[in-house]
This record gives structure tokens, sequence and C-alpha cells, in this order.
């Protein structure tokens, strides 16, 4: 079946209406009020619209920002140690899925993951690889040696972050020529080694970057990682924990005019590990172009976005042919496409500063196997059409947020007879799609330069994937089956916020700053989609997924800040949640409460930076899966230091586990994974 572009043509034209509607009173009294004979024509004075959150830094800008937003710097990324699952350890309401033997990344924002409910792109480009198993899951792929930040947003989205989130979603960005080219100059480069102990062997990198002229750019970087098993608190080796990481980026850029900007990229990441009982190669092939035309019109501020991204995934025995490993020389394939559109148009209407973001985007995955086991085929088509609507006047924004996504899914294969309660048994097909609009509401209003309170009132939609529609198969060992379900519903959520934010300097001396942001969520989901086990006459054990009856809600307070004196800072990061799954849905869940707590110095006019980081986190309220043990509660106390030694060398260390604990982690399927006390150094060169 055609996917329906017509229906979101209809809607992309009906929302433009909309404005045209708001618009049409002033344009109206305008056209009946023609000049004098003689008169001349006198150009409109449009005031200046509000752009507040434009101008700060980007670290900042989550504390002007009314939306549970937040940010990774640069800094934080090697306060980590370069480590991809402890980029957002500071970030309130994240956490990140701790499968000690899997390197990709799956994030999980307020109890809720995998199977794109959180939108996780690099460079906006989604990634969408899937795989079923019992340390499976959705993965995203990343080198920290090639980011310069990340980009969180939790919640409903309506603008191009959205498409078929439900509860957010995370951008990491890569390097650019900017920061790798020194002010002034017209090449540059930056070359990172690291080692460390505790399985921690090398990594290291090297990113260069030119300016050739006539506004062409190129930057090109490597990178590699080599890791041994670690060993835990206890001093026992956990077992799967290498992988041998290799990385290359490249980017060109054209810029002919300040008017347009063509960038086109091309990045590819491969690793190879142990995990879910065979050796496997990752390899992720990612090519990108984006376009940006800027005139200087307040009408026209145009971004466009075009990708491509394949993921591929071996499987190999890893007892080296003995025999053991039924699916070795298995192969999935997720090859993915997408392309978004938008605009910005910022005027003034009557009283009213207005910004208006608006636009179009189109994503499809496809997913093909080589003795797939329970991993299906199929495809996904997700399109969608937003427009969000940002109204200023004086001390107040009220923002009218509005997308449409629709989806088809497609897939067909066969199903075992059985006499248990199954979905579908025999040969079936999968044709299905379904359309939803999701507003989204939010007032703010600053009382106080320094303050803001906003609210907001969302919804969200979250189309079923191939993986949990098509999930067909044999256990290994013959143990249970797996069944698909083609009469998959999608997710539905809706949700307030609540919050508060305050950016402000001199606060206690001159020179100082202050940055705090807290709100309070309540989010309900409908047709929830969780793994269900059924029973035959003969007592086997039949899985398949299902929209599980009732409302499952997720509510907490989130509270992040700062507070720097520029030779010392202290940050801090704190959630509680309470999470209540339909139907006592098993999912992963985030720990009850998460802490977080950075101080540091800067010293020697700030050439030197020590601090050190307190981590702790509360019990799981439940299992992340079936295999998985419930987690207990823990504190980690991490060191960090770095010198400045010219401007062009820098040396850096960070201790992990300082106090050599044992602990599982949180989102973990294995217990007493955490890794032991850990030292890794390192040195960074620029020229």
């Amino acid at each position: 079946m055609a996917f329906p572009r017509p229906r979101l043509l209809l809607t992309l034209l009906a929302t433009t209406a909309l404005h045209t509607v708001a618009l049409s009173p002033i344009l109206a009294a305008r056209a009946q009020t023609p000049p004098a004979a003689g008169d001349a024509i006198a150009p409109t004075q449009l005031p200046p619209v509000n752009v507040r959150a434009e101008r700060i830094p980007a670290a900042e800008r989550p504390f002007v920002t009314p939306a549970p937003v937040s940010s990774v710097t640069p800094e934080q990324i090697e306060q980590t140690g370069n480590d991809p699952k402890r980029l957002l350890e500071m970030t309130p309401g994240v956490a990140v899925n701790n499968i000690a033997s899997q390197p990709g990344v799956q994030v999980n924002i307020r109890g809720m993951e995998g199977f794109g409910r959180v939108n996780t792109m690099i460079d906006g480009v989604r990634q969408t690889f899937r795989v079923a198993g019992h340390e499976g899951g959705s993965f995203a792929y990343i080198d920290p040696l090639f980011l310069s930040g990340v980009e969180i947003e939790r919640g409903a989205i309506t603008t191009a972050g959205g498409m078929g989130a439900l509860a957010g979603s995370v951008n990491f960005r890569t390097l650019t020529a900017d920061d790798i080219i020194r002010p002034g100059n017209s090449a540059g480069g930056r070359a990172t080694v690291m080692a460390g102990d505790n399985g921690y062997n090398i990594s290291g990198g090297v990113v260069g970057a030119a300016r050739a002229g006539n506004g062409v750019s190129v930057l090109a970087g490597v990178s590699g990682l080599n890791q041994s098993r670690y060993d835990n608190g206890h001093g026992d080796t956990v077992e799967n924990t290498q992988q041998n990481m290799r990385n290359g980026l490249l980017k060109l850029g054209f810029e002919p005019s300040p008017e347009h900007r063509l960038t086109l990229s091309g990045r590819v990441y491969t690793n190879t590990f142990s995990s879910n009982y065979y050796d496997q190669r990752m390899q992720v092939n990612t090519l990108a172009a984006a376009y940006d035309y800027n005139p200087g019109s307040q009408w026209v501020d145009l971004h466009a976005n075009l990708s491509y991204n394949q993921a591929r995934m071996n499987w190999y025995d890893r007892n080296n042919g003995s025999g053991w490993g039924t699916s070795s020389g298995r192969l999935l394939t997720d090859t993915a496409y997408g392309f978004d559109i938008s605009n910005t148009s910022r005027f003034a209407l009557g009283p009213l500063d207005v910004r208006w973001d608006y636009g179009a985007q189109y994503a499809q995955n496809e997913v093909s196997t080589r003795s797939g086991g329970v991993n299906p085929d199929g495809t996904l088509k997700i399109g969608g059409v937003f427009s969000q609507t940002t109204f200023t006047r004086g001390i107040v924004d009220v923002i009218a947020g509005l997308r449409y996504d629709h989806y088809q899914l497609d897939g067909e294969g066969y199903a075992a007879p059985t006499n248990a309660p199954v979905p579908v048994t025999g040969t079936f097909q999968a044709d299905r799609e379904e359309g939803r609009a999701s507003p989204k509401f939010t007032l703010s209003v600053r009382p106080a330069e320094w303050l803001q309170l906003y609210t907001s009132y969302g919804w969200t939609f979250r189309p079923p994937t191939t993986a949990e529609t098509l999930y067909s198969g044999v256990h290994a060992g013959a143990t249970s089956s797996f069944y698909p379900n083609p009469y998959l519903r999608a997710e539905r959520g809706q949700g307030v916020e609540v919050g508060f934010n305050i950016l402000t300097q001199d606060v206690l001396r001159q020179g100082d700053s202050l940055r705090l942001k807290a709100g309070l969520f309540r989010t309900e989901v409908e047709d929830f989609i969780n793994l269900v086990s059924v029973q035959d006459s003969r007592r086997s054990t039949k899985n398949f997924y299902q929209n599980v009856a009732g409302t499952s809600t997720l509510s907490g307070v989130e509270v992040e800040g700062g507070y720097d004196i520029g030779v010392a800072y202290a940050n801090l990061s704190f959630t509680h949640t309470d999470i209540e799954y339909a139907n006592a849905a098993a999912q992963n869940f985030l720990p009850d409460t998460m802490f977080g707590i950075d101080i540091g110095a800067r010293l020697f006019d700030r050439s030197v930076t020590v601090g050190t980081r307190v981590r702790a986190y509360g019990s799981t309220q439940g299992r992340s899966s079936p295999t998985a043990a419930p987690t207990g509660s823990y504190t980690l106390i991490d060191l960090y230091g770095s010198w400045a030694v010219n401007d062009r060398m820098r040396v850096f260390a960070n201790a992990t586990n300082l106090a050599d604990i044992a602990y599982t982690q949180a989102l973990s399927e294995t217990t007493d994974s955490g890794r032991g006390r850990t030292i890794i150094g390192g040195l960074t060169v620029s020229f």
C-alpha cells in the first residue's frame, strides 16, 4: 500500500491555513485602508523579536528554555573519561541501559526506552537499530572522541525531534571545523591519546580540519579503542566486557556566500565484542547532507537534511566453530533513510512578537536478516508535519505546537500452529497504518529577568516497530517460542509539566553565576506495548508483544543546576520518579532516585582543574527483563583533573569508583557488573 502522502500534505495545508486565519484580520484591515493620493507608502515597522535563548551560550540555553531540556558540554564529556554510557549521568530524568557486554547506548527517559520511545540521533540522523536477545535492545553506537556536545529533551516535542517519540529525544552532535580550527587560522588539528588500568588498555584519535578558501572546509578524523575484560569491586572479572573499536569521520563544507551553507558528512563505526553468547561485529555507515539558507530575511531561515544510515551486526561462534553457537553466521541489517525540511519565520502580529517554526519530515527503516532467528524482516515508514508558534508580549510567552505523524508497517511471515491464545498462526501479513495529531501548549512568564516560570501540556505518539510486530521464532534450545502480533496499535501519551528556570549573575559576589532548572511532570501512557507470555496445553511458553490494558503512569521531579565563582564551581542533578506500568508490565525501570553532585576548583590562573563527582542511585523499581536481577542502591565517588600545560597541550586524568565498591548497575542484566576502580589518563595536543 502506498504511503499516504496526500493526507500529510492536507495536514500541512490545514496548519498553514490556521495561521492564515489568524493573520487575515490584520492583513484585511491594511488592505482596506489604501494610502491617500500622493502619499508615500511607509514601510512596515516590526518590533524586535525576542531571541534571548538564541543569544546565550549553548551550555546556558536550557536555563532560559521553558521546557525540560538539558545539554552536555565538551568539558563534561572529558570528565567522564570519554565513556559513552556515562555521558548522560548528570542529566535529570535520564539513564542509560548498562548492559556490560554491549557497547551500544540505549537511552531511558523517565522510565521509557527502546523501540523508538526515545528518538536517539547522531547529528539529527535517527538511530533505528534494534536486536532481540537476552542482551538486546535499541542501540546507538557513538565515539565520544568525535562529540562536541549532547542535547536532551524530555516529554512531548512538536518540532523535528519529536516524530514518533513517546518520551523525548537525544541528539549526539559531532565535531565541526569550527571546533578544531582556532580563530584567525585556516587549519588546525587535535590529537588525543588515553590509557588506563582495569581493562582500559588504550584509546585515541586524530582530527584535522582546514578552510581552503571560497567557503570550502574539510574535517577528517580517525579513532580507536582497545579494551579487555574489567574487574568489579570484588576483584572478579566481568565476562564479555572486551571491545575493539575503530571509527572514521569526514565532513565537507561549502559556503559560497553568507546565505548558503551545504555540509556533506560521512561516518563509519566498527566494533567487535562479545554479547548474548556470541562474538559480534557491529558496523554503522552514515551519509548525510545538510543545507542551510538564511538570506537575512525575517521570513526565511531554512534547514534541510537528507540521510542514509546502515547498521550491520554479525554473529560468530565464540568457540571457534565447535558447533555450540547455533546462530553463528547470523546477520541483521537495518537500513534507514531520512529527510526533513524546516523553516523559521519571525514577525510581529499587532503587539505580539511571533516566532513560527514549521516543517515536514519522513523516515524509513528496512530490516533484513540472514538466519535471523526471532529477529524479523520488515519495513517501517513514518512521516510527519509540524508547526510550533511562539507568541511573545512583554514577560509572557505562549507556545502553541501541533504535529501530525503517520506510519505504515509492512512485513510477512509464518507462525507455527499452537493451541495457545496467540495473536496469529500460519502464514500472516502485517500491513498496518495509523496517524495521529499531537498538540502541545506552553505558557511561560518571566516575572524577573533572572526567573522564568512555565507549564505545558502535550501529547505523544509512538508507532510499533517491525521488531515488536513481526517478532517470531523458536528460542535456542526450544524452551519457548515467539509469535508475531500484526494487530499492535501505537502507544499514546499525554502529560503535564510545571517548572521554573533561574539564570543570573552577581548573586553572592561580583562575577559569579547561578543556574537552576526544576520541574514536576506526570505522564499517562495508553496502549503500552509489552512482551507477554501464555502457555499451550503442554505448558510450553509462547511469547509475543501486546498492547496491555490500562494506563501506565510516570511522575516525578527533576532538578539540575550549578553555581560558579570562576575559581570554583558546583553542579547538581536530582531525579525522583514514581512509575506504575499498566497491568504490571515488566519493562526497564529507572532507579527511584538518582542524585549527582560535581564540585571542582580552577587553580593557577585556571590552567588546572580538579574536581570530584558523587553519584548516588536508589534501588530500581523492578526488573529490566525476565533475566535481570533487581538492583539495590549504591553510591560512586569519582575524581578528575586536567592541566593546560600551554595553549596547545592538555593533560587530564580521572578515577572512577574510587572506593572500589561492588554494585549492580541500574538497568543491567548482570549482577555485580559495575566496573571496579579504574584510573585513566590522557593527553590532548592541538596544532
